[in-house]
């Protein structure tokens, strides 16, 4: 799932949900760095996040 779509859905800007997976403070994605960050979400961790 796109993170600009997670981040309108949880109603948080794009930049708070980026810096909070970097931190690792959800259960729903990870990110990673390499030369630059890159982040996945599960979308079925994400839905039931939301739950």
């Amino acid at each position: 799932m796109p993170l600009p779509k997670a981040a309108a859905i949880m109603g948080v800007n794009p930049q708070f949900l980026r810096i909070a997976l970097q931190q690792g403070k959800f259960p729903f994605g990870v990110a990673v760095k390499r030369k630059k960050w890159s982040y996945y979400i599960n979308p079925e961790q994400f839905r039931e996040y939301l739950r």
